[in-house]
């Protein structure tokens, strides 16, 4: 509770302590393989039932002095190497477009081709039934 202390402007008070009890406990001793393998502590999942302190592991990537806001070494590999597979599938899709519309465009040359030969092609007039007729002015 929050009271005023007597003889001291009204801006200032004080409050009642409180006792808070912290208490670490040992963990316990376990028989069965993972402790007989130098495994001492409890996994994060498990140390919220057993109140064991769960182990976070270093990130040795980081620099003295960087923060979290600043990426680290990992993560700037990380984005480099994401950012260099983006541009070789970008270019390889571009360059399978250019591939295939060049393939598109020779096939509609080589098909044009074919149709100016077969249409430029000699016919004998006799064969259609056509009489040659002079005209004069």
């Amino acid at each position: 509770m929050i009271t005023q202390v007597e003889g001291k402007p009204p801006a200032v008070f004080s409050k009642k302590p409180s006792v808070v009890n912290l208490s670490v406990s040992k963990p316990k001793p376990q028989n069965n393989a993972a402790s007989s393998m130098g495994r001492t502590r409890a996994a994060p999942d498990q140390a919220r039932e057993t109140g064991d302190v769960a182990v976070v592991p270093f990130d040795r990537t980081r620099q003295f002095g960087e923060d979290a806001a600043t990426p680290s070494a990992s993560e700037k590999m990380t984005q480099m190497t994401l950012a260099l597979s983006l541009s070789l599938s970008l270019s390889l899709s571009l360059s399978l477009s250019l591939s295939l519309s060049l393939s598109l465009s020779l096939s509609l040359c080589a098909s044009f081709s074919l149709f100016e030969q077969t249409t430029h092609t000699s016919f004998p007039l006799s064969a259609l039934n056509v009489k040659k007729t002079k005209v004069s002015v």
